[in-house]
C-alpha cells in the first residue's frame, strides 16, 4: 500500500526525476492499486507534458491532429551537417543532444528535436514559434541559437550554442565568491532576462539549473538556457483569458510566483520572472530558497501551492539565523564569518529581496531591469529604490533637530491622526482594489481585442462574432467593436457581405470620426468594390490619422494601407507587433505578404532567395495556427507563385521544384464550391499563368457565380485579352455616366480594335476629354490607355491640359504620369522610374505609363518588358490587368496593335 508520504505530487515530484523507460514501474509500485492516487499522479504528468512547450493557446481546431514522421534519432545519427554524439536533456516535447558540426566550421553544438511520439500539429506548431522566437534574441548571457531547419523525414530541429557550465548556486559556492561577487554576477542574469521580455518572452522557469555559468578568459558569464516552457507575451501582460483552457501548473515549485502557484494561470507577466529571479538571488545569499525545499516536497500540492501564494517568507538575514550548523558552511562558501554574512546582508539587501518578492506583484520590481538597477545602486554605494521614502529620512532628522516642539505639536496631532488613519487606510485598499481591477479589465481587453481581430481576419466569422460580443461585456469602446464587426463581416465573404461592413464602418465613425479600425476597414470594403474616388479621399484621411498610444490594434490596421507605399517601415512594424502578439495568424500573414514584396525589389540578387525563404515560413507559420483560412493560403499561395517565377528568372532548379510543389498542394486545397470561392480568384489565376492553363484560367472565371466573380472592372481586361467582345461591350455601357472616363478610354480601345478607324475614334475619344465634364476627375488609367490609339501627340495634349486643372492633381503620383505622358523624353523617363524607386504601387504606374508610350510609339519589345515589370508587383489595380490584358495580346499576335506601325515612328495626329 501506498506510504502516508506518498500523496500524488510527492510520487509526480519524484517520477519528473526519472529517465521514461523507468516512469512506468515506478508509479504503479508507489501506487500499488489506489486507481484515485493513480488518476491524480497521471493528471498531474499530463499537465507535466503539456508545458514541455512556451507556446500554449492554439486554436482548438488543430489540436490532436498528428503528423507523421519517419523514425527517430538516436547518438551517431546525422542531421544535415550535425553528427549526435549523446543525449544531455530531455523534457516534454523535445530532446536535447550534444552534437558536432562537420561543416563549415567544426564545433560542438546543442541539437534540439521533437520527441519521438510527441509529433501532433500542436506540438509541431508550439516548436516551430519556439525556435524563431530563441532565434530573435541576441544577448551574451542567453545561449545562442545558430540554426533551424527540417531533417529528410520533414522532423523539425534548432541548433543553439552548447554551454558548459555549472548551475549558478554551485558555481558560486565552489569558487566562494563573496556576496558582492554573487551579486555583480547576477546582475548580468537579470539583464539576460530583460533582453527576453523585451523580445516578448517570459521564461516561467528561472531557476539555478537554469542559469549556467561558465569561465570565459577566466571570468564567470552566466548563460540563460531552456525556455522551453517559457511563455510568448502575444496577449499583451495577461497570459490567457477565460476563452483559453485551464488547468496547467508552470514552473518549479521552489521558485515560482504567487500567480503561477493556482490550477487556471490567468494572469501571469514578466513580473513572474521578476519573483523568480528574486528566489534565486535569496538562495545565492544565505544557500536556501526562502521556503524549506522538504516542507514543500512533502505537504500536498493544494498546501504547497497555498504556502506559495500566502505565507510570507523570512528576510535573508532572518533565513540565516535560523540555518544552525549548516549557517558555518554557508558563511564559508561566501568567504565570510557568520556575523559579517549576516550584517551584510541586513538592511538594503534584505530591502531589495523583499520587494522582488512581494506577493502582490504591484508591488514588485515593474521589470528585471529595474531589479538589476536597484543592485547597481547598492554595489555603488547609491540611495536604493526599495528602501522607505527619503521623505521619511528627512522627517526623522528634522523631529532630532526640534525634540521639543515636536513632543507639544504630537499631543495634539495624535487625537487627529487615530480618526483619520482608518479613513486613509480604508481609502486607500479601495483605490488600489479600484486600479487594480481597471488594469485587469484593461488587459482583458486588449487581449480578447486582439483575438477578435485575428478570427475575423483569418475568416472565422462565427467565432470573431462570439469573441466581439463577449468584448462589449467588458465595456470596450463601441467603436471599436463596431468596426471588428464590420471586419468580421467583411472578410466572412458571405451574400450581402459588404454593403453590411460598410455600415458598421459608417456607424462605428458615428462614434469616433477619427477611429483608424473604421475608416481602414472602410478603404478595404471600397477596395474590393474598385470604387477608386472613395479609396483616394479615403487614404488621405488615413494619412493624417495616428495611431492612439499603447494601440497595438491601431497600429495593426494601419500596416494594411502602408504595405505597398513603405514595405520596409510596414514589415517592421510588423516585426515589432508579432514580438507581443505571436498568436496572431494574420500579422504572420501580412509579414509574409510584405517581406516576399521587400524581396522583390531585389530581384536581380540570386540572393533574395533567402527573404523569399523567409516570406514562406511566415505563411507556414501562419497557415498552422489558422488552417482553415482562405485568405492565408490564397496569400501563401500568391507569394509561392512569385518566389518560382523568381527561381526560374535565376535558374534555381531545386527551389523552383521546391516551391512549385508547395504552390500546387496549396492550389488543390483551395475551395471549389463554397462562398469563399471568389476570393481566391486572383491566386488561382496567377498560379495558372505560372503553368501557363490559360483555359483553366476562362473555366474559372465562366464558373464562378455572379455575386462572387471579380470586379468587373477586372474581368474588362480578360475579356479584351480574349476578344470576348460581347460581354466587354456589355460592360462598358453599363455605365455611360462614369465620370473617371475609364469607360470612354476602355470603349475607344475596344472600337479601334475592332474597327481600326483611328481617326474617327480618336476623334469620339478626344471630344470626351475636352468636354466640361472632364474637371470632375478623370481615372489615371483612361489617361494611359488613350495611348493605344497611337496618338502620343494628342494624348501629350490632353495630359498638358490635364495638368492645368488643379481640382485633379491632389495624388502627387497622378501628377508624374501626367507630367511624364507630356513629356515624354528619356530624361523624363529615367526621372519617372528613378522616382518610383522600390515602391510597389509607384513602379506599377510608372511601368504601366512607359510601357504604353513605348507601344504607342511601336515599340513592342519594350512594352512588353514595361508589362513584365507591372505584372511582377503582384498588384491586382487597373494598370495589372491591363498590362496583362496587352501583354497577351502581343503575345497572340506580335504585330498588335496593327494601326500602330513597328518602325517607331509617330503617327501623325490629325488636328
Amino acid at each position: 500500500m501506498p506510504t502516508p508520504n506518498d500523496n500524488a505530487k510527492s510520487i509526480f515530484l519524484r517520477v519528473i526525476e526519472l529517465e521514461e523507460a523507468e516512469r512506468h514501474e515506478f508509479v504503479l509500485e508507489k501506487c500499488d492499486g489506489d486507481d484515485v492516487l493513480l488518476a491524480e499522479v497521471q493528471r498531474l504528468l499530463d499537465h507535466h507534458t503539456e508545458t514541455g512547450s512556451f507556446l500554449d493557446a492554439l486554436p482548438a481546431e488543430i489540436v490532436g491532429q498528428t503528423a507523421t514522421f519517419g523514425g527517430s534519432y538516436g547518438e551517431g545519427d546525422r542531421i544535415g551537417s550535425y553528427k549526435l554524439l549523446q543525449t544531455i536533456g530531455e523534457g516534454g516535447m523535445g530532446v536535447v543532444y550534444m552534437a558536432e558540426q562537420m561543416h563549415p566550421v567544426k564545433r560542438r553544438v546543442a541539437l534540439k528535436i521533437i520527441k519521438p511520439g510527441m509529433d501532433s500539429k500542436q506540438v509541431l506548431a508550439r516548436f516551430e514559434a519556439e525556435r524563431q522566437a530563441l532565434a530573435m534574441m541576441d544577448h551574451p548571457n542567453i545561449a545562442k541559437v545558430f540554426e533551424a531547419g527540417t531533417t529528410e523525414s520533414g522532423c523539425p530541429y534548432f541548433v543553439m550554442e552548447l554551454v558548459k557550465g555549472v548551475p549558478i548556486t554551485g558555481f558560486c559556492d565552489e569558487q566562494k565568491l563573496s556576496t558582492r561577487e554573487r551579486l555583480q554576477l547576477f546582475v548580468t542574469v537579470c539583464q539576460a532576462v530583460q533582453h527576453a521580455h523585451q523580445k516578448g518572452i517570459i521564461h516561467r522557469d528561472l531557476k539555478p539549473s537554469n542559469v549556467l555559468i561558465a569561465k570565459f578568459d577566466d571570468k564567470p558569464v552566466a548563460k540563460v538556457i531552456d525556455f522551453g516552457v517559457a511563455k510568448a507575451m502575444n496577449q499583451e501582460l495577461t497570459e490567457r483569458t477565460m476563452f483559453t483552457q485551464f488547468g496547467q501548473i508552470v514552473g518549479t515549485l521552489e521558485y515560482m510566483s504567487p500567480e503561477q502557484a493556482q490550477f487556471n494561470q490567468l494572469d501571469i507577466d514578466t513580473r513572474s520572472d521578476v519573483y523568480s529571479l528574486g528566489v534565486l538571488l535569496y538562495e545565492l545569499l544565505v544557500g536556501s530558497p526562502p521556503f524549506d525545499r522538504d516542507r514543500l516536497r512533502t505537504a500536498a500540492l493544494d498546501e504547497v501551492m497555498r504556502i506559495i501564494r500566502d505565507e510570507q517568507p523570512p528576510k535573508p538575514s532572518a533565513r540565516l539565523s535560523t540555518l544552525g550548523a549548516k549557517a558555518a558552511t554557508v558563511s564559508s562558501n561566501r568567504s565570510s564569518t557568520n556575523s559579517v554574512l549576516g550584517k551584510s546582508i541586513r538592511g538594503d539587501i534584505d530591502l531589495i529581496v523583499m520587494k522582488a518578492l512581494e506577493k502582490d506583484r504591484t508591488r514588485r520590481y515593474e521589470t528585471a531591469s529595474g531589479f538589476a538597477a536597484d543592485l547597481k545602486r547598492f554595489l555603488d554605494g547609491e540611495t536604493v529604490h526599495a528602501r522607505p521614502a527619503s521623505t521619511w529620512y528627512r522627517a526623522r532628522m528634522t523631529i532630532a533637530r526640534n525634540r521639543g516642539a515636536f513632543a507639544a505639536a504630537t499631543v495634539i496631532m495624535l487625537g487627529c491622526l487615530i480618526g483619520l488613519t482608518g479613513a486613509i487606510v480604508g481609502l486607500s485598499r479601495a483605490a488600489a482594489e479600484i486600479q487594480a481591477k481597471n488594469q485587469i479589465l484593461a488587459q482583458l481587453r486588449e487581449t480578447m481585442t486582439g483575438e477578435a481581430l485575428n478570427l475575423a481576419l483569418v475568416g472565422d466569422y462565427a467565432n470573431a462574432i462570439e469573441r466581439i460580443d463577449a468584448l462589449k461585456q467588458t465595456e470596450a469602446d463601441p467603436s471599436l467593436c463596431l468596426a471588428l464587426r464590420g471586419m468580421a463581416h467583411l472578410y466572412s465573404l458571405k451574400d450581402g457581405h459588404n454593403a453590411e461592413a460598410i455600415r458598421l464602418f459608417e456607424e462605428a465613425l458615428k462614434h469616433d470620426r477619427n477611429s483608424i479600425p473604421a475608416t481602414t476597414g472602410m478603404w478595404l470594403a471600397v477596395d474590393q468594390l474598385g470604387e477608386y474616388d472613395k479609396m483616394s479621399s479615403l487614404r488621405r484621411r488615413i494619412n493624417n490619422l495616428r495611431p492612439r498610444a499603447n494601440s497595438d490594434i491601431d497600429r495593426f490596421f494601419l500596416t494594411q494601407t502602408t504595405r505597398h507605399i513603405e514595405p520596409k517601415a510596414t514589415h517592421e512594424q510588423l516585426e515589432r507587433l508579432l514580438r507581443k502578439h505571436r498568436f496572431w495568424a494574420a500579422a504572420y500573414a501580412f509579414r509574409g505578404r510584405t517581406q516576399a514584396q521587400l524581396a522583390k525589389l531585389n530581384y536581380a540578387d540570386a540572393a533574395t532567395v533567402v527573404a523569399f525563404e523567409v516570406a514562406i515560413d511566415d505563411f507556414d507559420v501562419a497557415s498552422k495556427l489558422a488552417p482553415e483560412s482562405v485568405f492565408v493560403a490564397s496569400d501563401y499561395l500568391l507569394a509561392l507563385v512569385e518566389a518560382v517565377e523568381f527561381a526560374r528568372f535565376h535558374s534555381l532548379s531545386s527551389k523552383e521544384a521546391e516551391w512549385m510543389s508547395k504552390a500546387s498542394q496549396l492550389y488543390a486545397s483551395l475551395p471549389s464550391t463554397d462562398h469563399r470561392f471568389g476570393y481566391a480568384f486572383r491566386s488561382r489565376t496567377m498560379y495558372l499563368a505560372l503553368t501557363g492553363d490559360w483555359a483553366a484560367i476562362d473555366a474559372i472565371r465562366s464558373s464562378m457565380p455572379n455575386q462572387e466573380k471579380p470586379p468587373r472592372w477586372i474581368l474588362a481586361a480578360f475579356w479584351f485579352a480574349d476578344k470576348q467582345y460581347d460581354e466587354f461591350e456589355r460592360f462598358v455601357d453599363s455605365r455611360p455616366d462614369d465620370p473617371t472616363k475609364l469607360d470612354d478610354a476602355l470603349r475607344a480601345i475596344y472600337d479601334v480594335d475592332v474597327t481600326h478607324d483611328v481617326d474617327a475614334v480618336a476623334s469620339a475619344s478626344e471630344a470626351i476629354f475636352d468636354s466640361d465634364s472632364v474637371a470632375t476627375g478623370v481615372d489615371g488609367v483612361a489617361v494611359t490607355t488613350h495611348l493605344l490609339l497611337g496618338r502620343p501627340d494628342e494624348t501629350a495634349r490632353i495630359a498638358k491640359k490635364l495638368l492645368s486643372m488643379e481640382s485633379l492633381l491632389d495624388d502627387p503620383w497622378y501628377t508624374l504620369i501626367l507630367e511624364y505622358i507630356a513629356s515624354p523624353s528619356d530624361e523624363n523617363e529615367a526621372k519617372l522610374l528613378r522616382l518610383a524607386g522600390p515602391f510597389q504601387y509607384d513602379r506599377m504606374w510608372a511601368y504601366f505609363a512607359v510601357g504604353m508610350e513605348a507601344l504607342a510609339n511601336g515599340d513592342r519589345s519594350k512594352a512588353r518588358a514595361c508589362f513584365d515589370e507591372v505584372l511582377r508587383t503582384g498588384i491586382l489595380d487597373g494598370y495589372f490587368v491591363w498590362a496583362y490584358a496587352f501583354k497577351r495580346r502581343i503575345e497572340a499576335d506580335p504585330a498588335w496593335p496593327s494601326w500602330i506601325p513597328a518602325n517607331k515612328e509617330l503617327v501623325s495626329s490629325s488636328r
